[in-house]
């Protein structure tokens, strides 16, 4: 008991090696009757501050089967997945917390995030997309979505991303300060796919809208100076610099 009270007091006491060496000596000395959800939740969280994220995943996990109302430990296990980058395993986790209790806004975005670092396209899609449902004004699902159709037409010929991207465009207008960076990987988007589909006028307008943003973008300066001979009637807003 003192042991593990010293393992509780140090992890509070920000102390993780102190920490850890009583927790460890805890779980070698106590019956197992004796050891509860929560010494493995400490035991897993303690682990993680010393940087032992794949051990903490299964001390953190028994903790959970002993107790499984704690959704909010779901949250936390899947942050461990994160940190070992096992990211199909964190949207997997995010989804049984959704499964298991009712999953908010930052839930389906975290499970979102997840499944996209793990190239899981259909399923970071899906959870994005109820992310758009449930928050409408959210723009970093709108991204995040523009860009799961991005890695699955990488050519940008069939412009899978395009109506995701002019989304985008549409809620990120509401602080063009704060997604000044969204807005302009949209227009780079936008841009090129006309340009592939020699579309012109449109790439133009695009890059016209980027030199505004970014005077110093010397890809789309180049862009600019490159297609007014194809579109001889358009008239740039915004010259490059010389």
């Amino acid at each position: 008991d003192l042991n593990r009270a010293l393992a509780y007091s140090y992890y509070e006491e920000k102390q993780y090696p102190r920490a850890n060496y009583y927790i460890e000596k805890f779980f070698r000395n106590a019956p197992e009757e004796k050891i509860s959800s929560k010494d493995y939740l400490y035991y897993g969280r303690i682990q993680i501050k010393n940087g032992k994220d794949s051990l903490a995943i299964i001390n953190l996990t028994k903790s959970f089967k002993m107790d499984s109302t704690n959704m909010d430990l779901l949250s936390e296990i899947a942050g461990a997945y994160i940190k070992s980058k096992r990211h199909q395993e964190a949207g997997d986790t995010y989804k049984l917390k959704i499964q298991s209790s009712t999953g908010g806004v930052n839930d389906y975005y975290k499970m979102g995030r997840a499944y996209f670092d793990a190239k899981n396209w259909a399923e970071a899609d899906s959870a994005f997309a109820m992310v758009n449902r449930m928050s409408v004004d959210f723009e970093p699902a709108y991204l995040f979505r523009a860009r799961v159709y991005s890695n699955l037409d990488p050519d940008t010929e069939k412009g899978l991303a395009k109506p995701y991207y002019e989304k985008l465009i549409e809620k990120a207008s509401i602080d063009s300060v704060k997604y000044g960076k969204d807005i302009l990987e949209a227009y780079n988007y936008l841009g090129y796919y006309y340009l592939v589909n020699k579309q012109y006028c449109e790439s133009l307008g695009y890059w016209d809208k980027i030199v505004i943003l970014d005077p110093a973008n010397q890809n789309a300066k180049d862009a600019l100076e490159d297609l007014k001979p194809r579109c001889p009637e358009f008239k740039p807003t915004s010259l490059p610099q010389q």
